[in-house]
């Protein structure tokens, strides 16, 4: 328990006791006061003392005296006398004129040389200088360094010992803002950020079930993210579980591709929903309706809408059951989708866009090559529906050394040139590139390859959008590398605004609150809004998704800040003391990646 000033003799016990008052606020507030005015005591240790100038160890020292201070200086001085040394007290004082760096100039020459000693300041009795400086004592980042732990108190805030002074002073600062979001996912968050703000500095995403977001423009052009629809479960339907993909129809409804979950024996089979622009589903007989539900959608990877309002839904499937990636077209009034090729002859296909340029509408496929080819080669595959379909293919082939390892996401310009976001190599920490393809040849542009590497944050995009013919957006998930805790890369979640109008671009994230957990597609809605789908995570064998009051905690390490296992274990334990203390009540959560 913190002291307790002396002055509560002095208050009735009907205003403050021990009994009344078991916290002891009022003492410890008390105790504060009476330090202000019998004055705070600032020393530091002089290096050398001589003429007109005090020379201290730094300059943070310095800082804590101004011009017109009256100070004392108080050293061990060695006098010659009958023949032996004695070591003698020394004190001198002398006024402040001016401070610079780790040097303090005076008004006057002092009357001896020091090597050794204490300089403190000595007129602490002026009330009206105290009183001036009050603000600045209940102010945490200016207050001295001694008055946080007391300033904390006030607040119901324990400081670990091994948090630095700017840790301390960031969450006293911030720390009544974090309880008025109490239970909150933004609150969490904004506790967590100061928290483990380590040389680790973890990828920390709260899955709470928000899987559409809206994203809307600020004065600054940020955007501010809000989500309009959230995952659940109903019966054996799972709503928007894990949704994969959107696309916007011509009554500006969202059709959201969902890849359905499993869990303990439990299946929610894979599902294309239509969502107003408000987020609402259409409820019939107490379930939701979905446009069309059956594992013919396992694995879906994007979807498109042509000028009838037809949805084209592409689909990877599941190669260890029998799957080939194909096209299914719902139409209006239809029950079954058709399936547009037999055989559609891509391995690992990422993304889909439709061209309609040149009076044509053709569907084009980002396929990755085959995986078990050690040399694949990403492709694009074009299909024109007709009677037969016709498809072709074109193999991408580069001019220079960036190689295509990892190819992403897909989007067409009003020219029918392609944009292809290339993520590199799961073991690369260097930035992702941006990449137009010419329509003629389909010969590379590289938009991002001049751009320096402290200025290209781009780590894994999942998804394309123009927001104008001069500025592309760009949706990227933050985490690159294999599966387990630590990572490759591990950033969080955000969208990017790259301005193609000079070369090379810029890039700026638009982002400024952490809700995207793994963001996979986006899309421009009729009013010009940025929609954006998120599949959550699932840990294994449990689905917190599909759970009533329940969310997820995914903590991700890079290998940019490495970290050993206990460092990454502590930082758990910090984390889940957090979250039991500020999760909303009566919910449940649990934390992916737990152990290494």
């Amino acid at each position: 328990m913190a002291k307790i000033s002396s002055y509560t003799k002095y208050l009735p016990s009907i205003l403050w006791s021990s009994e009344s008052d078991p916290s002891q606020f009022l003492g410890r507030m008390l105790c504060i006061f009476e330090q202000l005015l019998t004055g705070i005591t600032i020393k530091a240790p002089l290096v050398t003392a001589a003429q007109d100038r005090i020379r201290l160890k730094s300059a943070a020292d310095a800082s804590n005296f101004s011009p017109g201070d009256l100070i004392t200086i108080s050293a061990i001085k060695n006098i010659e006398a009958e023949g032996k040394t004695e070591r003698v007290p020394v004190i001198e004082q002398v006024e402040v004129k001016s401070v610079r760096e780790a040097e303090i100039f005076l008004a006057a020459n002092l009357r001896d040389t020091y090597s050794e000693g204490i300089i403190s300041i000595t007129d602490t009795t002026s009330l009206e200088k105290t009183i001036d400086h009050l603000p600045e004592v209940f102010n945490p980042w200016r207050t001295p360094t001694k008055f946080l732990p007391w300033l904390a108190s006030w607040l119901a805030l324990s400081l670990q010992d091994d948090w630095t002074e700017y840790q301390r002073r960031k969450i006293i600062s911030q720390i009544i803002s974090i309880y008025q979001q109490r239970g909150l996912k933004q609150g969490l968050l904004t506790y967590l950020d100061i928290y483990v703000a380590n040389k680790a500095n973890p990828r920390i995403a709260i899955d709470d079930g928000e899987a559409v977001f809206r994203a809307q423009l600020t004065s600054d052009r940020m955007t501010e993210l809000h989500a309009i629809a959230y995952s659940h479960a109903v019966g054996d339907r799972g709503v928007l579980l894990h949704p994969t993909a959107i696309a916007v129809d011509r009554e500006n409804n969202y059709i959201v591709a969902d890849a359905g979950g499993q869990e303990q024996g439990k299946t929610w089979l894979p599902a294309l929903w239509k969502l107003s622009s408000t987020g609402e589903i259409q409820y019939t007989g107490g379930l939701p309706q979905h446009i069309y539900s059956d594992n013919k959608l396992r694995n879906p990877i994007a979807v498109v809408i042509d000028n009838q309002n037809q949805y084209y839904v592409l689909v990877q499937g599941d190669s260890t059951k029998g799957d080939k990636p194909t096209i299914y077209r719902f139409t209006s009034g239809s029950t079954e989708p058709t399936r547009l090729i037999e055989d559609l002859k891509v391995f690992d296909s990422v993304d889909m866009v439709l061209d309609t340029s040149a009076n044509q509408k053709r569907l084009i496929i980002l396929d990755r090559g085959n995986p078990s080819d050690t040399n694949k080669i990403p492709k694009l595959v074009f299909f024109n529906e007709g009677s037969p379909p016709k498809r072709e293919e074109q193999v991408l082939k580069l001019k220079n050394s960036v190689e295509l390892t990892e190819v992403t996401a897909l989007v067409i310009d009003s020219s029918g040139d392609l944009i292809v976001a290339n993520a590199r190599d799961p073991n690369s920490q260097e930035p992702a590139d941006i990449i137009r393809l010419n329509h003629q040849d389909w010969s590379p542009i590289y938009l991002t390859q001049e751009v320096k590497k402290e200025n290209n944050p781009l780590i894994y995009p999942t998804s394309l959008v123009f927001e104008n013919s001069q500025s592309l957006l760009v949706c990227d998930t933050g985490v690159r590398g294999s599966s387990g805790s630590e990572r490759t890369m591990a950033e969080p979640a955000d969208i990017y605004r790259i301005d193609l109008s000079h070369s090379p671009p810029s890039i700026t994230k638009i982002t400024n609150n952490k809700k995207l957990v793994n963001p996979t597609k986006m899309a421009i809605d009729q009013k010009g809004e940025l929609v954006i789908a998120d599949q959550g995570e699932a840990n294994k064998n449990r689905d917190w998704r599909a759970r009533s009051n329940e969310f997820g905690v995914v903590v991700l390490f890079s290998a940019q800040r490495s970290t050993n296992e206990n460092e990454r274990n502590k930082i758990r334990f910090e984390i889940e003391k957090v979250i039991n203390d500020q999760k909303p009540a009566q919910t449940f959560w649990s934390m992916k990646s737990v152990v290494d």
